[in-house]
């Protein structure tokens, strides 16, 4: 038998069991996956910490430390000072450690994770788009849509936006099936699908009045008695508290962050205007300007595009969404993408309702495949190459069972890189900044000089901390004292020696710190072959109003 008549029976199998919209959403969520970074070259820092918790969450699981897993998590941290579990929700971390104990601890592997979510969430916006649009018409839509350069951006770092964005999506379908077939299985699976949201990111939250609104859309008083609607919403409440108890106790920094902004601008009036002015980087012009065309063409016309009561349920999506963020004093890009869908919608939408049938699908197509193209070309991801090198150099020079110092600005990074070595799980990392200073966050929401210690004692510090390697930013805070006597101690010859030089490689991003390279030290003389576990120092964390460490 040929090898082409062997694989005929492969090839009938997938026509018939995965329509060609799968194939197709299949096809480019494989190509932007692969675009992505994935080499351990976090560009952000909230990035490679995701990637973190998530290596956390397998270890905890392994060991199991149900007597005390508080201390497990202290000493984790310790070990790993870039660790911030509670701090965020955990379940795009637990769906981490899923695809770490299958594949590995990496870069890629945490990449991975996300894109499933991203194909999750195309598959959700497909079937909404389905609801009104053929076939491949509902097919361009969903690839406009995830091709986005703002939606391309963020699923292709290891962030939480677009995994609690597929929940999100996946609420909507619920809600428009039941608006349209009133059923109690709806009610459950928007409201399962809801709380598995917030439980990866609390902002989705703004969906609830909405929710509400499509549910009282769709039964109308009748809500208030239905025994499967109070069922329903007694069971997301229920399941939804200890996710509360958990940010009221470690998540205040967000809150102050969403009450009062970021503390590096002017954040005290709500700005209606920062995410409208933003719609064009996020998702180019026309696409803006056809969803505005589509609203004014339906006062105009007094038609409607979609069902009244799914049109009301869409633009209250957006308009709820939009008001919610921009009342959040802390502005960034990433966090409006929950509303960008509705307005893509629109667009295509109106594009079908006064074009030809024929015409409307071909404009569709050349949409798609444009905005599909741009993004890849035009679009590409930030990333910062030099920290995962740092690290192979760490695990292949460093002693058995000691402590690298590092001194930088991507800490995450670095962090990251060395606990995926797996073969160097001896290895822990003490962070420069941690030693010296209590910073909340980073030097921009506020610092405190907790430590000045001379050269002596900082030479003593680093003999009791089991210190054998030191990777150091040349030019990191040394504005700051304690930083300036750090630099000394490790360029005195009788101390350290210069290993190598990594040059620092941003690629689309340019550093704002000024980071151009890493300088590996190794210490001069053994070091102890037994690990401090427990090293005479404390480690502040003001984020979650924690210390941790002996005194």
């Amino acid at each position: 038998m040929k090898h082409t008549d062997r694989m005929l029976p492969i090839f009938h199998w997938v026509r018939t069991r995965l329509p060609l919209s799968s194939l197709a959403l299949l096809a480019c969520m494989a190509i932007l996956f692969m675009s992505a970074p994935m080499d351990g070259d976090f560009r952000y820092s909230d990035a490679s910490r995701h990637a973190l918790n998530g290596a956390f969450y397998l270890d905890a699981i392994s060991h199991f430390p149900w007597q005390d897993p508080i201390g497990y998590a202290e000493k984790y941290y310790q070990r790993y000072p870039a660790l911030t579990i509670l701090f965020y929700p955990p379940l795009m971390h637990l769906s981490e450690a899923a695809f770490y104990a299958v594949f590995g601890v990496s870069h890629w592997v945490a990449q991975l994770t996300v894109s499933a979510y991203y194909l999750l969430g195309a598959f959700a916006a497909f079937y909404i788009a389905r609801l009104w649009l053929l076939p491949l018409q509902a097919l361009a839509t969903t690839i406009v849509f995830i091709a986005l350069p703002e939606m391309a951006l963020w699923g292709r770092q290891v962030m939480l936006d677009i995994p609690a964005l597929a929940f999100l999506l996946w609420c909507f379908y619920f809600l428009f099936r039941d608006i349209r077939e009133p059923h109690p299985k709806w009610l459950y699976l928007m409201l399962m699908a809801f709380v598995l949201g917030l439980y990866t990111k609390q902002t989705i939250a703004f969906a609830a009045p909405v929710l509400f609104a499509g549910a009282w859309l769709s039964r109308g008083k009748h809500l208030l008695t239905d025994r499967h609607a109070w069922q329903a919403l007694l069971i997301a409440a229920i399941a939804t508290l200890p996710l509360i108890a958990i940010t009221l106790k470690f998540g205040g920094f967000n809150a102050v962050s969403v009450a009062q902004g970021d503390g590096l601008g002017d954040h005290s009036q709500l700005d209606l205007g920062f995410y409208l002015a933003a719609l064009p980087q996020q998702a180019g012009w026309l696409l803006p300007i056809l969803a505005a065309c589509s609203v004014i063409w339906m006062a105009i016309r007094r038609q409607s595009l979609l069902p009244r009561k799914e049109l009301a349920v869409v633009l209250l999506w957006f308009i709820v969404g939009y008001v919610f963020f921009s009342a959040i004093r802390l502005h960034a890009t990433r966090f409006d993408l929950p509303i960008l869908f509705p307005m893509v919608l629109l667009a295509m939408l109106w594009l079908n309702r006064i074009f030809p049938h024929g015409r409307a699908n071909a404009i569709a197509v050349v949409m798609a495949v444009g905005m599909f193209l741009t993004t890849l070309a035009w679009h590409p991801v930030p990333s910062v190459k030099g920290y995962k090198q740092a690290s192979d150099v760490v695990a292949e020079r460093a002693a058995t069972a000691s402590t690298v110092l590092f001194s930088g600005h991507q800490d995450g990074t670095f962090i990251f890189n060395i606990r995926a070595h797996e073969n160097r799980s001896d290895l822990s990392v003490i962070r420069a900044d941690k030693l010296f200073f209590k910073v909340n966050v980073s030097r921009a929401y506020g610092m405190d000089v907790i430590s000045n210690p001379s050269a002596e004692d900082i030479a003593l510090l680093l003999d009791e901390s089991n210190i054998d390697i030191v990777v150091s930013e040349p030019g990191f805070w040394l504005d700051q004292a304690p930083m300036r006597t750090l630099s000394r101690v490790l360029n005195d010859p009788a101390r350290f020696r210069i290993v190598t030089r990594i040059p620092i490689d941003a690629r689309v991003w340019k550093s704002k710190g000024g980071e151009t390279e890493l300088v590996i030290y190794e210490r001069i003389g053994q070091v102890g072959t037994d690990p401090i576990a427990h090293p005479k120092r404390k480690i502040e964390l003001p984020i979650i109003g924690r210390t941790i460490g002996n005194s």
